[in-house]
């Protein structure tokens, strides 16, 4: 490793932070599988906001290289609200507003698989727009236990 030097952005969640990518992304593996309910059928949802950094307007350049094709396996449907994934299942709805770009992470097909998703694009926007991006803000839903409700007692009717 004397001879290599890499870059910390290349490793680290944001240009100030301490937390490895990879510690993030382990993080969000364990996340994603304990925060499925059982019974409900609910998975977890991931939310994250990614913060413009200057005058760059990140949003509307992520918009045109998706319509345009620049980004292959990144795609927009509902009218450029919804961001979809060629090969992992789910959707992630995002909005704009004043320098902050709001993303929930959904993935109701593969319950868990939300971290997948995530993992594409965080990856794409370190790797194309490490410049543009002042910090990306992840918040983790909180693990709800599932409630179970009591069987119904049946009545045995005399024959």
């Amino acid at each position: 490793m004397a001879g290599r030097r890499q870059s910390r952005s290349r490793h680290f969640a944001s240009p100030g932070s301490d937390r490895p990518i990879a510690l993030l992304l382990d993080e969000l593996k364990a996340c994603a599988s304990c925060t499925v309910e059982e019974e409900g059928g609910v998975g977890s949802m991931i939310r994250f906001q990614i913060v413009e950094r200057g005058d760059v307007h990140l949003y509307r350049t992520l918009v045109t290289a998706m319509r345009e094709g620049d980004l292959h396996t990144l795609h927009l449907a509902r009218r450029g609200r919804r961001v979809v994934h060629e090969r992992y299942p789910g959707w992630i709805n995002w909005a704009h507003s004043r320098g902050v770009i709001d993303c929930e992470v959904h993935s109701p097909r593969k319950i868990g698989s939300e971290w997948q998703l995530f993992s594409a694009i965080l990856g794409r926007l370190a790797h194309k727009y490490a410049s543009s991006i002042g910090g990306i803000n992840v918040q983790f839903p909180a693990a709800q236990a599932a409630v179970r409700r009591r069987a119904r007692k049946t009545r045995r009717r005399a024959s």
